[in-house]
């Protein structure tokens, strides 16, 4: 029984201090993600995490990045990376370092925060969590594009 409780225990413990579900793919080195985005053409979705404690990061995981249409959409149009500010998970130095430096870069004040910037890496706009799922935040995130292409051109 107390074997059953203990890997019980563990089980929910790697639940909760696990790299959101919906980032299971997503860049982590931004440098990486930039060189990427500029050879594909592709916007940076940036996510600004605390993927072990943040009650709306969850929410936005659960309802927006766990999906498979987001997951489709993205996949396509986006190079995304998740910079995570994590309480109880470790986190090697060097991505500590990066995020930090990132979060300052955009301003980062709160979480979720997403930062989409153009496949050069300038600024497109800053978002967050938004109500309603992935079919909603997929038009949200066109809008931005498409707002931030006429403005451009």
């Amino acid at each position: 029984m107390k074997r059953a409780i203990f890997v019980f225990l563990i089980i929910i413990t790697a639940t909760c201090i696990a790299v959101p579900a919906g980032a299971k793919d997503w860049e982590t080195n931004f440098k990486h993600a930039l060189k990427k985005a500029k050879e594909n053409s592709r916007y940076i979705l940036l996510n600004f995490s605390g993927s072990d404690w943040c009650v709306y990061c969850k929410k936005l995981d659960k309802e927006v990045f766990n999906n498979k249409n987001f997951q489709d959409y993205a996949r396509n149009n986006f190079v995304c990376v998740v910079l995570d500010f994590p309480y109880y998970k470790p986190q090697d130095q060097t991505l500590k370092d990066q995020n930090t430096a990132l979060a300052g870069k955009y301003r980062v004040q709160g979480y979720p925060t997403i930062v989409i910037l153009s496949p050069k890496g300038k600024l497109v706009q800053k978002t967050g969590y938004l109500s309603g799922g992935a079919k909603i935040y997929i038009e949200h995130l066109k809008e931005i594009i498409v707002t931030y292409e006429g403005k451009s051109s």
